[in-house]
């Protein structure tokens, strides 16, 4: 019997940014604009999409001045089952800006009401979670460049082997301060072998041309984005099995998912992505 897909989301009531909080990406200039009524809407609708699909939903709180919780991909990052271990495992991210670091403790506490086994890397250590590393089979991928240093793949590789899990660890640089996390820029596509193949969704623009060289060499088939659907939101979309829920609004990407079998849920995310974030950014796989 296939694994339920389950997800971790936050409410998003308080997705409002005071006018004392920094503008920690470039997205976030209309930050005072929010519609919190859109917001719901928005987020109602991505819900929908991922229930349709058979995925389970979780609620972790959303914390009073604390608008970013929202993306609560950053929370960690969640190991997949590996061994004969099925010891849940997150390693518990380490934010940048102080005004994500309190955010820690509340995520910690979920997991660990939740039955994870938490990893906590040493004391000034950055890592943001599943925002910046991401798992396709046994390699982890690990974006750099803007808010972890590539320094942290070292920290990473230790909690990896903390958690008795095997898994190489393939840096790659981020240049354009849009594309401030991998999981905004690159996404690993798993196909089922049949109706539809692996396929990896990156825009080239986001990364150095050491990383671009690495990412043309990955035995997998791959999908350009334009910079205009990058600009999208289109890379930061959800696959739960050959579904796709992703921002609407590309002007091919979506074309090219279901040129290659998937079915394909474009959701509103206008308001959500002035936060600097789409649905994959809203959504963590437990």
């Amino acid at each position: 019997m296939e694994k339920a897909t389950n997800i971790l989301m936050c409410p998003g009531n308080l997705l409002q940014y005071p006018k004392d909080y920094r503008n920690i990406n470039v997205w976030m200039k209309e930050k005072h604009t929010i519609d919190y009524a859109l917001v719901q809407m928005e987020l109602e609708g991505v819900c929908k999409y991922i229930e349709f699909c058979n995925a389970h939903i979780s609620c972790i709180n959303h914390q009073a001045d604390l608008p970013d919780m929202f993306f609560v991909r950053n929370a960690g990052l969640v190991l997949p089952s590996h061994g004969d271990s099925e010891k849940k495992q997150v390693i518990l991210a380490s934010f940048k800006h102080r005004e994500r670091q309190d955010e820690q403790k509340f995520y910690r506490q979920w997991f660990e009401q939740n039955g994870f086994e938490v990893i906590v890397l040493p004391m000034g250590v950055t890592f943001e979670g599943g925002g910046e590393a991401i798992f396709c089979g046994n390699q982890l991928f690990f974006g750099h460049g803007f808010r972890a240093p590539k320094d942290t793949l070292t920290h990473l590789q230790y909690a990896l082997d903390e958690a008795r899990m095997e898994a190489d660890i393939i840096p790659l640089k981020l240049v354009d301060e849009r594309f401030y996390h991998l999981d905004t820029a690159f996404m690993p596509i798993s196909g089922d072998g049949v109706d539809t193949k692996d396929a990896l969704v990156y825009y080239p623009g986001a990364f150095d041309k050491e990383s671009l060289t690495v990412i043309s060499a990955l035995p997998i088939n791959k999908i350009e984005v334009t910079e205009a659907d990058a600009c999208a939101f289109g890379c930061n979309l959800l696959a739960i099995g050959n579904n796709i829920i992703m921002a609407k609004g590309t002007r091919k990407l979506s074309h090219e998912l279901k040129a290659r079998g998937f079915i394909v849920y474009e959701a509103d995310m206008a308001e959500i992505k002035k936060g600097g974030g789409s649905v994959y950014c809203m959504t963590l796989n437990i």
